[in-house]
């Protein structure tokens, strides 16, 4: 094992403050520069900078948990509220109607946020009846 020690001698103080320790880390320490360096050698590398992708992939919004996709605004300050399921929609299907007011699309992970729907509810938080769906909000 080797290690490193520095030419200036540092008395260690037993009894500090968070504060006063923080102090003394930080004045020991600087940032190391930026530099760029292929994706193969930047395992176990922190990124600088925030990384933008060209495209976005899939280019349309995926649905991320099996459910039913409808209008958030359709739930807002309502605790009991019925839905008519207009269709079902597994992943790598187009829904074929526009989810209006009162209407509901279900939905399975993977699958396109069908148009006109902004928000999924999980299939367990609801109750289904045939081509009903019954919402309880919490």
């Amino acid at each position: 094992m080797s290690y490193y020690l520095p030419e200036e001698v540092i008395t260690i103080k037993i009894n500090i403050s968070v504060a006063e320790a923080q102090e003394i880390v930080l004045s020991r320490v600087s940032p190391l520069p930026c530099e760029e360096i292929s994706l193969d050698t930047a395992l176990d590398r922190i990124i600088a900078e925030d990384i933008y992708a060209l495209k976005s992939l899939p280019h349309f919004s995926r649905v991320m948990v099996d459910g039913y996709a409808l209008r958030s605004v359709d739930t807002d300050g309502k605790c009991v509220k019925l839905f008519k399921i207009i269709g079902d929609l597994p992943a790598g299907q187009v829904a074929d109607q526009t989810v209006k007011p009162g209407t509901c699309f279900m939905v399975m992970t993977g699958s396109p946020l069908p148009e006109g729907a902004d928000a999924v509810i999980r299939r367990e938080e609801v109750h289904v009846w045939g081509t009903w769906l019954l919402y309880i909000a919490m």
